[in-house]
């Protein structure tokens, strides 16, 4: 198979992913209008336990990928539960909103299914296709628009299971292509991910991941109203809290730990200096000048950035412009979306880092060359905000 489609599929499935995907393409057919690929993906994947320890592990499987352009799936994740105990331990720090059957019990033992947008995700999952999975073990798959991809995760199928590994897949594709009919008789249900579906999935999350997670979304939120009256105000603006912690985070804690710094330099190398000679002395000089200076950095860095954007969403001014390109940062779940704009005759570039969800926004908007709201600084127009970019709650 060529390089070139190698390259091509491994950024469809580091989208879809969320990682850094390297794909092989071992077979490629078609069925109708579906395209067929069999590929072995790998990817390093980073996980951060509740004690904010993390590891690497690097994960190497076997997937069929089907595509057609007629599919248009919403956004979803199914994966097989975990064992037993292991589900007893986890659910004492809460889920992740996992969608749950009441009439497929031995659907919600075998998998676990996560979908940002519930109703649509639910509807898809029709009995059939809950039924087909509940029957088979160690499955996963996910699907979005007109991609569905199935694998065993972290494993590599024998040569001798191929042929039957993608003949499940495409059974699996047909139910789903049922199931997006029954989608297709609620025309008003979108398939889409927006802000509000990040909200109504936190608010069924529980315990002690649920109530981190909606303490965020708190934190962050803003909504559009908000958002559409401070980008009409005139300057200087009133900064709404939401814009604020997006744009600016709390920098707070890293001021805070260099006064910190700073203050155990003084006291700790001036008393060893007062104190001691010769190479204690030497210790003590050198408390008294690496951790003050460690420290002022600490203070002075952050509050030069708090200043800068403050400047920026107060004083900036309003100008108009087009998403240029949205493009994903490699073993990142970020992207870096590029827009450009015209103030006073000069035609500027700017980058901006966004989530998934904003990087699917930006791209509708460059679909359909929808304009967006950047803000420029008055005093530097390089330094520019697209106000389109934060994350908007509709209510």
């Amino acid at each position: 198979m060529s390089d070139d489609l190698d390259e091509r599929l491994a950024g469809v499935l580091s989208e879809l992913f969320g990682e850094s995907v390297d794909v092989h393409v071992l077979e490629q057919s078609t069925l109708g209008e579906t395209s067929i690929l069999l590929v072995e993906m790998a990817y390093t994947r980073s996980d951060r336990d509740i004690d904010h320890s993390s590891s690497r592990q690097r994960v190497s499987q076997t997937a069929v990928v089907l595509r057609e352009s007629d599919l248009d799936l919403p956004r979803f994740e199914l994966s097989p539960s975990v064992s037993h105990w292991m589900t007893k331990l986890t659910s004492m720090f809460g889920d992740i909103g996992f969608i749950r059957f009441d009439d497929s019990p031995h659907f919600d033992r075998q998998y676990r299914l996560h979908g940002w947008n519930e109703p649509a995700v639910r509807m898809l999952f029709t009995p059939d296709i809950r039924t087909y999975f509940a029957a088979k073990d160690g499955w996963s798959v996910t699907g979005k628009e007109g991609c569905l991809v199935s694998f065993q995760h972290n494993t590599l199928i024998d040569k001798d299971s191929h042929a039957s590994f993608v003949s499940d897949s495409i059974a699996a594709l047909r139910l789903f292509q049922a199931g997006e009919a029954v989608l297709d008789e609620h025309p008003a249900l979108r398939r889409d991910t927006s802000a509000a579906d990040v909200v109504e999935t936190g608010q069924r999350m529980t315990g002690v991941v649920g109530a981190m997670y909606r303490r965020q979304l708190e934190a962050i939120g803003c909504t559009r109203e908000e958002l559409d009256e401070f980008a009409q105000a005139h300057a200087p603006r009133k900064i709404p809290s939401g814009v604020h912690r997006q744009v600016i985070g709390n920098l707070w804690p890293l001021i805070i730990a260099g006064a910190l710094f700073t203050a155990v330099g003084l006291v700790v190398g001036g008393i060893t200096v007062w104190k001691s000679q010769g190479n204690e002395a030497v210790i003590g000089w050198l408390f008294l000048l690496s951790f003050p200076l460690i420290g002022i950095l600490m203070m002075v860095l952050p509050i030069r950035y708090r200043r800068k954007k403050a400047r920026l969403l107060r004083e900036g001014i309003l100008a108009e412009g087009q998403v240029i390109q949205v493009r994903r940062q490699d073993n990142q779940s970020h992207h870096d979306v590029d827009y450009q704009f015209e103030l006073d005759g000069q035609t500027k570039q700017q980058t901006d880092q966004v989530v998934g969800l904003i990087a699917d926004q930006a791209r509708g908007m460059r679909q359909v060359d929808q304009p967006i709201r950047v803000l420029v600084d008055p005093l530097n127009y390089d330094h520019a905000l697209c106000l389109d970019l934060l994350v908007v709650f509709d209510s």
